[in-house]
């Protein structure tokens, strides 16, 4: 993947920046400097695996070599700061970039959280909440006229060889008609294949499968405390952003990923709730029976199955029942 990647950005690059000329200085995007809610660097961290990505050709090929294939990239560092990914995309947008890039950056990184044993969920609520901001500088919603473009291209195409070759349809049809099959075959096949790499849908289901990738490997910590579910409510609008946005287009994908959100916190809820402070129980179980997220309302495949906010609230009972026991106790009750 990497020689793959990597000449193509850099012919991306030098195309972007032989374009404009305010661009032949290196261009890098610190977002920690512009964020102040940016990920925290743990001690005994290299610093150089944090250091913002340089956009110059030779920057790309330095941080691809000694950065992203460092072990200690997918182990220490990326699980809990992805600043990377997000200058990446912050470049495509700065820049102009086309599907092809969003596609090739969004395919890399989805590879590192597939070599990641946990993601941050504090780091994954901040960038997919950043993320969903991105992602408006890319053309990456469905054009409803595709199939009107495609009538188009076969009409042009039938007028102008009946128009061309009206004689040879007089005096052999079925010649004619063979002939003009294989042309609009041809014509729908063109752009099938140019459509392929650069299709809003393409790129809608590579978010779609990246993020479910990133909200399968989220753990929370209890050192979160009440900004655990704070960060819960981020992820879960987020996702719902994307559909309300259209890039996500089916209820049941963004079903599968709120399904995913809520199984994971259920999980963090069950191996870690004694360890939880009683407010952020409160805080957590007023909102649920305030109904404030919409996106937990989003409709079970089947209508006898357990609903994802029912399932939530019964583990913030059992949570809370733990944490009282522990701060009481000193004791976790089991199930």
């Amino acid at each position: 993947m990497k020689k793959i990647f990597f000449p193509l950005l850099a012919y991306l690059f030098v195309n972007s920046i032989t374009a404009n000329p305010e661009n032949q200085e290196q261009i890098y995007v610190p977002l920690n400097a512009l964020d102040k809610s940016g990920p925290e660097v743990g001690q005994g961290i290299d610093t150089d695996l944090l250091a913002p990505v340089k956009f110059t050709p030779d920057g790309i090929q330095e941080f691809l070599k000694h950065v992203f294939d460092n072990p200690k990239y997918a182990k220490e560092i990326f699980p809990n700061n992805m600043n990377h990914f997000l200058q990446f995309i912050e470049f495509g947008v700065k820049t102009n970039q086309g599907r092809e890039y969003l596609e090739q950056v969004i395919r890399l990184f989805r590879q590192k959280v597939m070599c990641s044993e946990y993601v941050c969920a504090r780091e994954v609520a901040r960038t997919s909440e950043r993320l969903v901001a991105l992602l408006e500088g890319f053309e990456i919603v469905e054009e409803k006229n595709s199939t009107k473009e495609h009538e188009t291209a076969v009409k042009e195409l039938c007028y102008n060889m009946f128009l061309n070759e009206f004689d040879k349809f007089k005096a052999n049809p079925d010649s004619f008609l063979t002939d003009l099959s294989k042309e609009i075959c041809k014509t729908l096949d063109s752009q099938a294949v140019c459509s392929k790499e650069t299709s809003a849908k393409h790129i809608q289901n590579l978010i779609i499968r990246f993020m479910e990738t990133t909200i399968s490997k989220v753990l929370w910590s209890p050192d979160d405390g009440e900004n655990a579910w704070e960060e819960f409510r981020i992820l879960g609008e987020s996702i719902y952003t994307l559909f309300e946005r259209k890039v996500i287009s089916r209820e049941d994908d963004l079903n599968d990923l709120i399904k995913i959100i809520v199984e994971r916190f259920n999980y963090f809820i069950t191996i870690a709730g004694s360890e939880m402070p009683i407010s952020f129980y409160e805080k957590a179980r007023k909102d649920v029976d305030e109904d404030k997220f919409a996106w937990l309302n989003v409709e079970e495949l089947e209508k006898d199955i357990t609903s994802k906010k029912e399932s939530l609230r019964r583990n913030l009972i059992q949570g809370q029942i733990k944490a009282q026991a522990r701060s009481v106790y000193g004791i976790i009750t089991e199930d």
